[in-house]
């Protein structure tokens, strides 16, 4: 019990018996995951709505003027490989993620 108090107190989560993982380093493995599952879908998020702004801004050029829309169309192009480029990162780091272990959830073969 006094493990689970000073881990409270220096900001580590409480464990109990039903924990799936094993140790503390488990626990900073998935929250370091989680971190950056949750900087990989930010900038996933982030590149797309730039990119539909850029396709908003090339649509509104070539309909108002005949020939100034190559700027917007290269922005354009541009925000699309950065969305393309960050869709690609966060499905890496989705491959490389660690499971916790599935028999311990209790969503083994024979389900939970």
């Amino acid at each position: 019990m006094t493990m689970e108090i000073d881990a409270l107190h220096a900001g580590q989560p409480m464990r109990n018996s039903l924990d799936p993982c094993t140790s503390c380093a488990d626990w900073r493995v998935l929250a370091c995951q989680v971190d950056s599952l949750r900087a990989a879908l930010l900038k996933v998020l982030d590149t797309r709505e730039k990119e539909a702004k850029a396709m908003f801004a090339w649509r509104t050029a070539v309909d108002n003027f005949s020939d100034g829309s190559m700027r917007e169309c290269n922005a354009h192009s541009r925000a699309m490989n950065a969305a393309n480029t960050a869709e690609k990162e966060a499905r890496l780091l989705l491959a490389t993620l660690k499971t916790p272990n599935a028999e311990l959830t209790g969503l083994g073969r024979n389900g939970g």
